[in-house]
């Protein structure tokens, strides 16, 4: 917190006043979360002498404690104060509260002003593992992950979660994060090409990152999704041959014509017109061989 405690002094003092302080509870923890001047419980502080009125700034005077301003993340903690009296210097004592005790006690609270949070860029980079100039499957992905500490406070057990079936993860996990360190060497990551994905025409993949703050919580990253472009190269050829070496009219060729995928893309839709010499078209009849996927022509097929 910012905001540290202070005494408010109403009235006048004749000569400066040393005011005894005394932590008296609270759960922030003496040294840890807070310092006070004397380092101790128990402390003073010195008043000028004055004319205070209460609705002045100048009334207010700090009580010169600390608030520890670390990277932990931590539930809101309390510090209780009382003003002891010095019968010899002063009393405790108040003319606006109708006759009750004076207020001589007061609790501070210590807000954590920490924000646990992690940030993830993923990056990918097509690798034609054969090194033909085509996309085929079995050609990868290489994925590489930049993991970062966007928060205020330490994250511990940091690892990378890869949503893209038959991704092949490497990396274990980082340690130790501290507040803006980055890392991204750790966590790559590898994915082969399938046929549904040239006929698609790239690879989508999302990923997040997560970790640990100091009270053990889980923190995670927005998603961090990359597109691969992949290369689609349709092609075919049809081949036609004829089975008679000879014939005699009237008679009957019979042809065998083939259309093969050369291309690396599944094609649909495919149909077959023949157009004779004389200019007639003959739509082809016979038995028709599909050797893959019904009602497609598969690559290679």
């Amino acid at each position: 917190s910012t905001s540290l405690p202070q005494i408010r002094i109403s009235g006048q003092t004749t000569a400066p006043t040393v005011v005894q302080v005394l932590i008296t509870g609270g759960t922030a923890t003496l040294g840890t979360d807070y310092t006070t001047p004397t380092g101790a419980a128990n402390f003073t502080v010195t008043i000028p002498a004055g004319n205070y009125d209460p609705a002045s700034p100048t009334s207010l005077f700090p009580l010169g404690v600390v608030i520890t301003n670390d990277i932990l993340v931590e539930n809101n903690e309390t510090i209780q104060f009382a003003i002891t009296p010095v019968p010899a210097s002063y009393t405790v004592a108040s003319t606006t509260t109708c006759g009750s005790p004076a207020i001589a006690s007061s609790t501070h609270t210590v807000v954590d002003d920490e924000s646990p949070s992690i940030g993830l860029t993923k990056t990918g980079t097509y690798q034609d593992t054969n090194g033909n100039g085509i996309t085929d499957v079995g050609d990868r992905v290489i994925y590489a992950f930049t993991v970062r500490n966007t928060g205020t406070s330490t994250l511990t057990n940091i690892t990378v979660a890869d949503t893209l079936p038959g991704v092949s993860m490497s990396g274990g996990s980082i340690a130790v994060m501290l507040p803006g360190a980055s890392n991204s060497t750790t966590f790559t990551a590898t994915y082969s090409i399938t046929q549904a994905d040239i006929n698609d025409g790239d690879v989508v993949n999302s990923a997040t990152a997560s970790g640990r703050d100091t009270l053990n919580r889980v923190v995670t990253s927005p998603v961090s999704s990359v597109l691969v472009p992949l290369q689609r190269s349709p092609n075919f050829t049809v081949t036609k041959v004829v089975t008679q070496t000879s014939i005699s009219a009237p008679g009957t060729l019979n042809y065998t014509i083939t259309v093969r995928n050369t291309g690396n893309v599944t094609l649909t839709g495919v149909s077959l017109v023949d157009t004779l010499p004389d200019g007639t078209t003959v739509v082809p009849t016979g038995p028709q061989t599909d050797t893959g996927t019904s009602g497609a022509l598969d690559v290679g097929e």
